[in-house]
């Protein structure tokens, strides 16, 4: 955290993000880590192709509209 995360001046401000099965399943230490140096875990996915198919179906939602 400190050597990837924190060198960036506004990680304390915006959400932290992570992608594959490790951080998936790891999910709840990674969380009690980023709680300790008062930074916002954002998503936590296991798969990348998820979120993919998650913004396309969105996006055919609101174009059918």
């Amino acid at each position: 955290i400190e050597r990837q995360i924190l060198q960036f001046s506004d990680a304390k401000n915006i959400p932290i993000h992570f992608v594959g099965s490790i951080s998936f399943y790891l999910k709840e230490e990674l969380q009690r880590c980023l709680k300790e140096y008062n930074l916002n875990a954002g998503n936590i996915i296991r798969k990348p192709i998820d979120g993919l198919l998650d913004f396309h179906k969105r996006q055919l939602q609101n174009s059918d509209h």
